[in-house]
């Protein structure tokens, strides 16, 4: 299952996955929650940031064409979430970790 999340992290909902894998989505819910610690969201919070950062420090791509790729309908969004998680904007982290890169 959780392979599947990463291989549809970018538009996967907890009702694709119940229905992809025949289960009741409160059931799986709980599953993955005691098998992971984590929610559904925050695993694919998790896995939508981490591929954010591949992108900002190793692709050129504008931060709005970062949040549609790893699934953020809005960049505002996505800026606020990588911010609050990473208490940093994009943008700043890719200039931090390019002039680190640099050195």
């Amino acid at each position: 299952m959780l392979e599947y999340i990463l291989k549809n992290y970018a538009t996967i909902t907890l009702d694709d996955l119940a229905d992809k894998f025949k289960f009741n989505k409160f059931y799986l819910s709980k599953i993955i929650k005691s098998c992971t610690g984590k929610n559904f969201v925050k695993i694919v919070q998790d896995i939508k940031m981490k591929k954010a950062i591949e992108l900002i420090l190793y692709i050129n791509l504008s931060i709005g064409d970062i949040s549609v790729a790893v699934g953020y309908n809005s960049p505002s969004t996505f800026m606020r979430t990588f911010k609050k998680i990473y208490d940093i904007s994009p943008t700043e982290y890719r200039r931090i970790n390019k002039r680190i890169c640099e050195e």
